[in-house]
């Protein structure tokens, strides 16, 4: 087995879940579309681009 030069990263514990490449593309996509305005702004959405991420995420896990 071939290893890896990098060792895996591992989140902290309690830490949120890790976003998909899907999720990262939306976030990228918005971030591109965002781009003149202050980077507080594009922070903020990006964050609250993720919150609905996870909280759907979430949801689909419980039900």
């Amino acid at each position: 087995m071939k290893r890896s030069p990098l060792p895996r990263f591992r989140p902290p514990e309690g830490a949120a879940t890790p976003v998909t490449s899907a999720e990262l593309g939306t976030l990228l996509a918005l971030l591109r579309a965002m781009r003149p305005r202050p980077v507080s702004v594009v922070i903020g959405a990006a964050a609250d681009e993720v919150s609905r991420a996870n909280a759907a995420r979430i949801e689909r896990a419980w039900t």
